[in-house]
């Protein structure tokens, strides 16, 4: 019983409601608990690129952090455009990035 009651269940829809109702109650809040783990992960990814062009940006010369936050919602303002072009897309630039970064390091090797 404490685990329905700490998933929103009144002890009178558990002992009195239907039975159907405990597993309804269950699978909702297995619902909910899975919707925040994915925010969750959401969130330390998109930490993780804010920490990744932290980094970029005091190694490159060219590098500048955003002075903006990203605008996590430009997919949904271009519908032509998918998750996998986002990601190919960053994909591309960090590959860009690297291959500035590992150039000038061979470069300032021979000094």
């Amino acid at each position: 019983m404490p685990l329905y009651l700490s998933i929103g269940m009144t002890a009178k829809e558990f002992w009195e409601g239907d039975c159907c109702l405990a597993v309804a109650f269950r699978k909702a809040d297995e619902m909910t608990q899975k919707a925040k783990r994915e925010k969750d992960n959401f969130n330390a990814w998109l930490t993780g690129l804010y920490v990744q062009e932290a980094i970029a940006s005091c190694f490159s010369k060219d590098g500048k952090y955003p002075d903006r936050p990203h605008d996590i919602f430009k997919a949904d303002k271009d519908p032509e455009k998918t998750y996998d072009d986002i990601m190919r897309e960053n994909a591309e630039k960090f590959r860009k990035f690297a291959e500035a970064f590992n150039k000038e390091r061979a470069a300032n090797k021979g000094n």
